[in-house]
């Protein structure tokens, strides 16, 4: 008998990773929907009695661009309170932190490589901290924070994607993070972060200083092979000594 396996790739030539869940002969796949972008899907067949394989031809599925929104910051304010560093944590690869040393209002960090994975149902964590000129000099400088995720690729931050909302108080530097869906469908998407002066700011509009900054994050596969974090005797060890591990899957 076969056995099948959908995959999917953002280029022609892979990595290909596995689509959950879709291995009949066909398959119903969701398109990942980050816009302007072309996802490539194949099908891996195998042989059950003797483990040889092949793959289907490759099928193309490309969304459509959109142009998302910037910020209604007057140009004047831009220095007043800016986004001075960003990087995202505890992922599974490394990404290069975004620093900035002026505020420009909007900036689109969506072009950084590599771009940061995470897999489903887990948590993407950011730590982001704010600038601005006080007295003719710049420093650290607090503001209200918000972020959202495009999950739906419509190319709006709407307001059942906000992922992040601090606007009780304001802080010059946080540390937060969201869990990923378990069901998102694997591929990129787009990040919104905002520092605003504001309480009542969305994606969009309502701040007369502050800044918004736009990322790119990857989501991958969940895998079954976990370390099992909860059985560590010793979460953190000085010197030698054994540490004690177990894992599923």
């Amino acid at each position: 008998g076969l056995s099948y396996q959908w995959q999917i790739s953002d280029s022609n030539a892979g990595p290909w990773s596995d689509i959950a869940n879709q291995t009949n002969a066909s398959a119903n796949l969701t398109a990942v929907p980050l816009p302007g972008a072309t996802n490539f899907y194949r099908r891996k067949i195998t042989c059950n009695s003797s483990g040889l394989l092949t793959y289907s031809s490759i099928k193309t599925f490309a969304t459509t661009a959109v142009t998302y929104c910037g910020t209604d910051v007057p140009p004047a304010n831009n220095n007043l309170l800016y986004i001075d560093s960003f990087k995202f944590v505890g992922t599974l690869n490394d990404n290069p932190t975004a620093f900035t040393s002026a505020g420009s209002g909007y900036s689109d960090f969506t072009n950084l490589t590599p771009v940061v994975k995470q897999q489903q149902g887990s948590v993407l964590n950011i730590v982001a901290s704010a600038k601005g000129v006080v007295n003719g000099n710049i420093q650290a400088r607090g503001g209200r924070w918000k972020a959202w995720v495009d999950f739906n690729g419509d190319g709006i931050y709407g307001a059942t994607e906000l992922v992040y909302s601090l606007t009780k108080f304001s802080t010059e530097s946080l540390t937060f993070g969201f869990v990923i869906p378990p069901t998102t469908p694997i591929g990129k998407y787009r990040l919104r972060i905002k520092v605003g002066n504001t309480s009542t700011f969305d994606s969009c509009t309502g701040s007369t200083s502050g800044e918004t900054e736009d990322y790119l994050f990857e989501v991958i596969a969940d895998c079954s092979a976990k370390v099992n974090t909860a059985s560590l005797s010793d979460v953190s060890r000085c010197g030698t000594g054994p540490v004690i591990l177990s894992a599923t899957g």
